[in-house]
């Protein structure tokens, strides 16, 4: 037999099988593809349907996974050419990353909206402060194109320094604390807080200050208890052990010898510890109440003592979330502070508010919501009278008792604390308004409007000066 016709009779014998009817192919039987109608589709009396016959031919599974893959393909395209017409400003990592925001609208043409007493949250349609110091912090410049050639891809998919060496470190062992005695230490406890009064309550005014001498009295007569108020002393007590007093260099005296020297860093950090950990106990049982609350905003400021910015972190979220607890069980006609600013509420809100963002401004963590909240509208200003009159709920039972005397601070101190606690609240704002101008565009427009962003830096640093 000739080789040539074997081949040819077998490419003859390789022809396509007939294609089944659709009734047959749905239920995956065998067709005898008899025309005009299968055997199956004449017993059972329906249409009896071919691909070549059929005015809609249908696609194989190949063929409409192809068009889909096309169709995205396609939509891919036109994105990339909308970003690259719009100059480029969005190619950025920021401007990806806010280009749903939609831009700052002034109340009025001319109106500088630094000067006033607007809240931050009254400027709804901004940027959120984690992005905004996401995009000024110095793991997003290590994404900058002159850095290609140096970075690595790893160095430059680093969200934070600070998570990232905590990663990499070992725990180091952590000794027993100390534990506290009843003898002399219940007499150190007035003389503590007041301490505390004296050089932390006023850059942080969060505490009542005639309360926390009459816990201090109370946990001094009766002993520790497992609630609010003793653990508040307690950590009136341990931010008061390591915290000394601040000299500027203009001030020292000339005769060094009658500058007051400083309390010994290692005991009075492991004293410190001791009062921390016994108040540390007491956190699990506390609540919502305005004292509860103030508990966890002293324990995030004592870890910021000692360097611990994640610990803090936790500490702040939680009394960020029990302080939005309490005001959504409480009527909003309750939210209106009074003129004084002396609503407990109002001013553990705003202690909250900044906490979060200046922890925000180092880790790159989402924030309890509880600026969305809209509680305060209104800046605080400096109250008429130095101490506080507001009385929560909770403490209406302790009104029968005798008043504390006055505290050690005078009005001037006083004064000069609450100026440098809402000083402090009015930079961070204008912080967050400065890297809104930066950043709302993106890069390019640092380059495109050199004189609006030198003219904005300028009104920046005015309103930093006035405080």
């Amino acid at each position: 037999m000739d080789l040539d016709s074997k081949f040819s009779r077998k490419r003859e014998s390789r022809t396509r099988a007939p294609t089944a009817c659709q009734t047959c192919r749905l239920r995956k039987t065998r067709c005898d593809n008899a025309r005009p109608i299968c055997s199956y589709c004449a017993i059972q009396g329906v249409e009896c349907i071919f691909p070549e016959t059929s005015s809609h031919p249908t696609q194989t599974n190949f063929e409409t996974s192809n068009h889909e893959i096309l169709q995205r393909l396609g939509h891919i395209t036109s994105l990339l050419e909308d970003i690259k017409q719009g100059g480029g400003a969005r190619g950025s990592f920021f401007g990806v990353a806010v280009q749903n925001s939609s831009p700052l609208t002034d109340a009025s043409p001319g109106h500088n909206n630094r000067g006033d007493t607007a809240a931050i949250e009254d400027r709804a349609g901004d940027h959120d402060p984690l992005t905004l110091y996401a995009a000024n912090s110095a793991e997003y410049m290590l994404r900058w194109p002159i850095y290609n050639n140096v970075i690595t891809d790893a160095e430059k998919n680093i969200r934070s320094f600070l998570l990232d060496s905590l990663e990499n470190q070992s725990e180091p062992p952590i000794p027993p604390p100390r534990t506290l005695g009843v003898g002399s230490f219940l007499d150190d406890i007035q003389h503590l807080c007041r301490k505390y009064i004296r050089l932390v309550h006023r850059r942080n005014p969060i505490v009542d200050v005639e309360k926390l001498e009459r816990y201090a009295r109370e946990v001094t007569i009766q002993g520790l208890g497992w609630d609010g108020p003793s653990c508040q002393v307690l950590m009136a007590c341990a931010l008061a052990c390591c915290t000394s007093i601040f000299i500027p260099l203009g001030e020292f005296p000339a005769n060094l010898d009658r500058m007051p020297t400083p309390p010994q860093s290692g005991a009075s950090i492991e004293l410190a510890e001791a009062y921390f950990h016994a108040a540390k106990q007491r956190l699990g049982s506390l609540h919502t109440s305005p004292t509860d609350i103030q508990c966890f905003l002293l324990a995030g400021s004592y870890h910021r003592h000692l360097m611990r910015p994640l610990q803090a972190w936790f500490c702040f979220q939680q009394a960020s979330c029990r302080l939005e607890v309490r005001l959504l069980t409480m009527r909003r006609g309750q939210w209106v502070a009074d003129v004084n600013y002396n609503n407990l509420e109002s001013r553990l809100y705003w202690s909250c508010i900044q906490a979060e963002h200046e922890t925000q401004s180092e880790l790159p963590l989402w924030s309890s919501g509880l600026k969305s909240l809209g509680y305060s509208a209104q800046f605080p200003t400096f109250p008429r009278t130095s101490t506080s009159t507001s009385t929560s709920p909770e403490d209406a039972m302790d009104e029968g008792r005798d008043a504390s005397p006055q505290s050690e601070i005078s009005g001037t101190e006083e004064e000069k604390g609450w100026r440098f606690y809402i000083g402090s609240i009015c930079n961070r704002r204008t912080v967050n308004d400065m890297l809104i101008d930066l950043w709302r565009c993106g890069e390019q427009e640092w380059v495109n409007n050199i004189d609006s962003v030198v003219e904005k830096n300028a009104e920046a640093v005015n309103v930093v000066y006035s405080w």
